[in-house]
């Protein structure tokens, strides 16, 4: 994109209201509406849940439980009755819908009590550019029960595909580099990478990068806290960046005096998932 740095302006305060961050990506409203959920909420008011009542890291005793009730069968058996339920309602159901699992992270929020681990703590500034306590959140997470879909929400290409190991990063993930329409003014292409993170281990499988993600289509499903990066609610963090990640790897968190430079890169992803809270 040729947008100037200085012409970027940051809200001053965190958690703003959706459109009051700069549309760096000049999505529309046509745009907008011309893209897929990346995950298919029930129609009814999903709550939004802050820093006060989210719930962070799970203990080895619950990371272990998610590895017996995910054995194989289990597995199975779930993406069995979730995919006959989206064939049969045409995309219009989704499974578990009364789950206390629905739910949606804020953008632009200082979550000092989640971030725990000492992948947040990086005070030598050599973490992703973002040095110092990191702990802003820089996409939005998206609460569904594991094995939930996840969707492409407009073309692209795989960028890359892997797992990030460290207890507290995306576990599973993969970055899809999206092609939007180009921009009435110059014509030229808009892209933007999206990082599809906390995902499960098939979600990775047979994934190269280069191949071709088509809109609708699935990137993957919602993982558990054994393979999710040991979250112990399951979500999806969906995240923007102007810039073409090094591998399947963002930073989802910035340090707070980081803020204004980190936003200016990792755009509100309330532009392509709509005013979601």
């Amino acid at each position: 994109m040729s947008v100037e740095d200085d012409q970027i302006t940051i809200p001053d305060e965190m958690c703003s209201p959706y459109g009051t961050y700069p549309n760096i990506l000049n999505i529309t409203e046509s745009d907008q509406q011309g893209f897929f959920p990346v995950i298919i909420y029930p129609d009814k008011l999903i709550p939004v849940r802050d820093k006060e009542n989210a719930k962070g890291l799970a203990t080895a005793e619950e990371v272990q439980h998610a590895k017996r009730r995910n054995s194989g069968w289990r597995v199975f058996s779930r993406n069995l009755i979730q995919e006959l339920i989206f064939i049969i309602t045409l995309g219009r159901r989704t499974p578990n819908r009364n789950s206390i699992h629905w739910a949606i992270g804020k953008y632009d929020e200082n979550r000092l009590g989640m971030y725990t681990s000492e992948l947040y703590d990086d005070t030598s500034n050599t973490i992703d550019g973002f040095g110092g306590r990191r702990t802003l959140h820089l996409g939005i997470d998206l609460e569904a029960p594991v094995g939930t879909k996840v969707f492409a929400f407009c073309d692209g290409i795989i960028h890359s595909a892997g797992y990030n190991a460290e207890f507290g990063d995306y576990g599973h993930v993969v970055v899809v580099e999206h092609h939007l329409e180009a921009e009435s003014e110059d014509g030229m292409p808009r892209r933007v990478w999206a990082l599809y993170g906390h995902m499960d281990k098939a979600s990775i499988r047979g994934k190269q990068p280069g191949q071709v993600v088509k809109k609708g289509k699935p990137v993957g499903r919602v993982g558990d806290c054994h393979e999710n990066g040991g979250w112990i609610v399951p979500h999806l963090h969906f995240q923007l960046s102007l810039h073409p990640p090094e591998t399947h790897d963002m930073p989802g968190a910035s340090s707070v005096q980081d803020r204004i430079t980190a936003l200016k890169v990792y755009p509100d992803p309330r532009y392509v998932l709509g005013a979601i809270y």
